[in-house]
């Protein structure tokens, strides 16, 4: 999912290279890096478990890209070796092109449909779709001296025509052309997007002045990958049900539905990514949750409170009450209990906007009603 940062002018994408294991996918990040034609923002930086680790680096292709706006572009390369679940669909997540590196060498044709199949389940889980995302294959290898053809090894790897380019990724041949194939065609969807017609290709609008750095780039995925993780190992709910089971009042109907209309600037362009934790503390029912921007930059945790009117209180803001007591921090998720408190919603009892027409009515009246007694007094 592209990000506009309308603050800034920037336009930021995601480009992931994927292919079997020793397909190449290392080879041409490291050649882009080194080699590639355009300016670099920051380190080289490899992350995530195993033995042969991801690499991700960030690049400016050009000032002309899309006209008003710097592309700011993320490459991934995503391993066949790395078999961590949560972190290859990190990865992959809002992932706006895919450079699908396929081995050309004799006996690779399984593992080249292998790593297919594995992004097309990886991608299906994302509610991503390999036919309609841009996507290049790129045939590495070739130099083999019993390579097999070009045309054969895509064969049953590209039922969708997507864009081919022969390559020899160590030596860097079709590496620049390969990244510059599907980098064009992000760049048209998005002008099409921006000249409101719409494309497979998602657009999400921010506005942060402050830039986000690779490091923090990185610093978000592990912390989504904690999260889930966390999420993951957290106790099943027993068999027998109890007083609070769902399963109690599943058959219910929805009776009321409750909508606070309070938006504060900072949860602007956030969206709740985790709950908490929800409970009832005497009358008040407390929610707690976890948002987060596009990016996953900047997690918050907010903690909504339904009071009834005549325990209502002020909106009060860093997540303390009136007298200044900090609620406790859930237990249940121990990777969010570093969040701070950002903001606490409560409900309140509203002025209506007659009572408020009214009273400015009666105070307009009674400076007239003044000013002509003093009139009359003085005349």
């Amino acid at each position: 999912m592209a990000v506009i940062n309308f603050a800034r002018r920037e336009i930021i994408t995601r480009i992931v290279y994927f292919g079997a294991p020793k397909a190449g996918t290392t080879s041409n990040i490291r050649h882009l890096y080194e080699r590639g034609p355009w300016q670099t923002n920051g380190p080289l930086l490899p992350f995530g478990p195993g033995e042969e680790p991801c690499l991700f680096f960030e690049m400016l292709p050009g000032q002309d890209e899309v006209p008003g706006f710097v592309l700011r572009v993320r490459i991934y390369a995503l391993p066949g070796g790395q078999q961590d679940d949560l972190h290859r669909e990190e990865v992959l997540r809002d992932t706006d092109a895919i450079v699908l590196v396929a081995d050309a060498r004799p006996g690779r044709g399984e593992p080249n449909i292998e790593a297919l199949l594995d992004l097309d389940r990886t991608l299906k889980e994302l509610e991503l779709d390999l036919g309609t995302l841009p996507m290049v294959f790129q045939v590495n290898h070739i130099d083999h001296q019993d390579a097999e053809n070009i045309d054969a090894v895509v064969y049953d790897l590209n039922p969708y025509g997507h864009a081919t380019v022969p390559a020899k990724a160590v030596e860097g041949v079709g590496v620049i052309e390969t990244l510059r194939t599907v980098l064009d065609d992000i760049v048209s969807r998005v002008r099409d997007n921006l000249g409101g017609r719409p494309t497979m290709l998602q657009v999400h609008a921010i506005h942060r002045r402050e830039p986000m750095e690779p490091e923090q780039v990185l610093e978000a995925h592990n912390r989504a990958i904690a999260l889930a993780r966390a999420k993951q190992e957290q106790p099943e709910e027993p068999n027998e049900p109890t007083i609070w089971s769902r399963s109690h009042y599943d058959i219910l109907p929805t009776g009321l539905t409750v909508e606070l209309p309070y938006q504060p600037p900072q949860l602007q362009g956030m969206r709740p990514i985790h709950i908490l934790d929800t409970r009832l503390d005497q009358n008040r029912v407390q929610i707690d949750l976890v948002l987060d921007d596009s990016e996953g930059a900047h997690p918050t945790r907010l903690r909504v409170s339904l009071v009834p009117p005549s325990a209502a209180q002020t909106p009060t803001m860093g997540g303390a009450s009136r007298d200044g007591t900090v609620p406790a921090v859930p237990e249940r998720d121990e990777v969010t209990q570093a969040l701070p408190d950002k903001i606490e919603i409560v409900t309140s009892t509203t002025v209506s906007s007659t009572s408020v027409w009214y009273g400015l009515v009666g105070a307009a009246a009674g400076i007239i009603a003044g000013i002509l007694a003093g009139f009359l007094i003085w005349a």
